[in-house]
């Protein structure tokens, strides 16, 4: 009866190392939902909020209005004036910056889509990389898994050191 015992005894130790290699490649290779990758990734980018007097005369009620909602996080109220801003002045790139990330706050990525990708193609402004992490975000966070390497394309991108490592922390 011994060696029957024995062969048991194997036979089951190799089913438990087994079933625990499986059940570790599963979970290492389980990909998180596009909700759980906007959830544990997306920060609202931060706005500039202080402004000497000589900058306030020259800025646009609306847009000033925009910052303290969008600080306030009222998205809603913030896109409506940041919208406005951006009919006034089409190169407040500030604005409409603010604007998509208003819109992806609200998970409205259609519209969030819309204006970074006009971001990303126009170089003449300073949010380059930071349209290029907020896109690349909403590739990943919606439910087109072929977006994906859009995403990869945008975060290869990326100059911006801190950015470059939240990319790292992404992948």
């Amino acid at each position: 009866m011994k060696p029957l015992s024995r062969k048991l005894k194997i036979y089951s130790g190799l089913v438990l190392l087994l079933s625990s290699v499986c059940l570790l490649f599963w979970i290492s290779s389980k990909r998180k939902s596009p909700d759980e990758i906007f959830a544990s990734n997306f920060e609202p980018y931060e706005a500039p909020s202080n402004f000497r007097g000589s900058d306030l005369t020259t800025m646009d009620n609306d847009y000033i209005l925009g910052l303290i909602k969008y600080a306030q996080g009222n998205y809603p109220l913030a896109i409506s004036l940041f919208q406005q801003t951006v009919e006034k002045d089409a190169l407040n790139y500030s604005a409409r910056f603010l604007l998509g990330i208003s819109f992806m706050a609200q998970k409205d990525f259609d519209n969030a889509e819309t204006i970074l990708k006009q971001m990303v193609e126009d170089s003449s402004h300073l949010f380059q990389d930071q349209a290029k992490w907020y896109l690349g975000l909403i590739y990943l966070s919606d439910e087109n898994e072929s977006n994906d390497g859009l995403a990869s394309v945008l975060f290869d991108k990326i100059e911006n050191g801190g950015l470059r490592e939240k990319v790292k922390s992404i992948r």
